[in-house]
């Protein structure tokens, strides 16, 4: 596969001249009178991430139910724990437009989708528009959501999970280095849970082979997709008080982030705030002894955009490479 890291390929091709045009002005017996030859091209496509992940999108059919339309397809190969996004599309002019997903479908469509035979998607056509003749062809796009990736350098597994264009880990990073990174109140349990806490220095050059510290403008594009920092604050938190205070009530996680409260070890060597604080660092620095980050609160509020002593300790969370 190419070194480029989001790849859009087709996958196949599904060239059948038997689909009979359905509308809502015609009676169902009419409808079915006389199937008019259209050609219908199923595509799909797969947004796949070079070199980490691979996968087969295989064995796409379809089938005319009526006033509906039945698309199959298999998904194979792919990584433990993946999980896809899909997104159906219909053009009527030969590919030359798509416009938005289509909306009255059911079945193995959405979010969560995960790998397996025979996956099969269901348009209720006329729920969506007032008939479909033409050219018609379709297209399921399938992105991967989220899934499990190895930290080679300890073999830990990780997860992670796209949002928007971002590919972010979907947990605090854990890797042990001689200097410049600590568990909390130095206690390994505390590193199982939240994560190591590494100062600046350490922090820019900590994260796996393929991926990065985020900057401060990745943080800003990753709240501004969820929908600002006052909105995105709870899609990114862990819910419940199994790790955050009360209340964190608001909190969804639908984001799947799963933001942890992992405190921070301040410049004397005090540790503070797990528990009701989880802070983040930034690739940017502020000056000279301070660099960004952002810091999220039990008691909800925004995702604050803190700068922080070089020296702090406070979590990571890598994004990965484009």
């Amino acid at each position: 596969m190419g070194s480029q890291y989001v790849a859009l390929g087709i996958i196949d091709y599904l060239d059948v001249r038997v689909f009979a045009p359905i509308e809502k002005k015609q009676s169902m017996q009419n409808r079915f009178k006389g199937f008019k030859s259209v050609n219908l091209v199923v595509l799909l496509i797969l947004i796949c991430i070079p070199d980490l992940y691979s996968q087969d999108i295989t064995n796409i059919r379809f089938e005319q139910d009526g006033k509906k339309v039945n698309i199959y397809y298999d998904i194979t190969g792919a990584e433990s724990g993946q999980k896809f996004d899909i997104k159906v599309y219909c053009s009527e002019d030969g590919g030359q437009t798509w416009g938005n997903p289509l909306r009255s479908v059911t079945g193995a469509v959405g979010k969560n989708r995960i790998a397996g035979y025979n996956k099969k998607i269901t348009w209720d056509v006329l729920t969506d528009r007032e008939k479909l003749t033409g050219d018609v062809k379709f297209q399921v796009r399938a992105l991967i959501g989220s899934g499990i990736f190895t930290d080679k350098r300890g073999r830990k597994d990780y997860k992670w999970v796209r949002i928007g264009t971002q590919i972010w880990m979907a947990e605090n990073l854990n890797y042990y280095t001689s200097t410049g990174s600590w568990c909390y109140n130095d206690k390994s349990n505390n590193c199982k849970k939240y994560g190591r806490l590494y100062n600046w220095e350490t922090a820019r050059k900590v994260c796996p082979d393929g991926w990065h510290l985020p900057s401060d403008a990745e943080w800003t594009q990753l709240t501004k997709y969820l929908g600002g920092k006052s909105v995105a604050v709870n899609k990114l938190k862990e819910t419940g008080t199994t790790h955050w205070e009360n209340p964190n009530t608001l909190a969804t996680n639908e984001s799947g982030f799963t933001a942890l409260p992992g405190g921070d070890r301040g410049s004397y060597g005090i540790f503070d705030h797990v528990g009701s604080c989880g802070n983040w660092w930034s690739s940017t620095k502020f000056d000279i002894g301070n660099a960004w980050g952002r810091s999220m609160s039990y008691d909800n509020g925004d995702v604050y955009k803190s700068f922080y002593s070089k020296v702090y300790g406070v979590s990571v969370r890598c994004v990965r490479d484009y």
